[in-house]
């Protein structure tokens, strides 16, 4: 599911719902999808944003059905070294999304993309260890899939 969710979040929000601000002149309008658009790109990013938006949802859900599905380690460190055994794939795909716009950042002083890779990264390290955490505790899964995107919800 990587693969369709990238084509249609990137595609729906950077193709179809997001107007860059020079083209409705509202500038307070949809502040958080804006990056630097000096040489055009507003879509491109906006639609990168909201792929790490999304990615980081179902990345925090997905990981907490599936510790929760296998056997749990006995400590902390082995529950997280499972948790990057799980997110394998997700984390290759990041990594690869996430610097493909890297060139396009070279000529744009800001370097939003690489900015927004790094912060991304960050709050994803962040829900990781809070999901590692939160698979020692009595909670039951509801409440863990409640709490699993914290770090995303706040970012956002």
């Amino acid at each position: 599911m990587i693969v369709p969710q990238a084509f249609v979040v990137a595609g729906l929000v950077g193709g179809i719902l997001y107007e860059p601000p020079e083209i409705h002149r509202h500038l307070e309008r949809h502040i958080f999808l804006q990056g630097n658009t000096d040489l055009g790109g507003g879509c491109l990013f906006a639609g990168t944003l909201a792929l790490y938006v999304a990615f980081g949802f179902t990345t925090a859900w997905y990981l907490t059905l599936k510790m929760q599905e296998s056997a749990t380690p006995a400590s902390f460190g082995g529950r997280l070294l499972q948790a990057i055994w799980f997110l394998k794939f997700r984390i290759v795909a990041f990594a690869v999304g996430g610097t493909a716009h890297f060139g396009y950042d070279a000529r744009v002083t800001p370097n939003d993309f690489r900015n927004m890779f790094l912060l991304t990264a960050v709050i994803y390290a962040c829900s990781v260890l809070v999901i590692a955490a939160l698979h020692s505790t009595s909670l039951s899964p509801v409440p863990r899939l409640l709490l699993a995107p914290l770090f995303t919800i706040l970012w956002r």
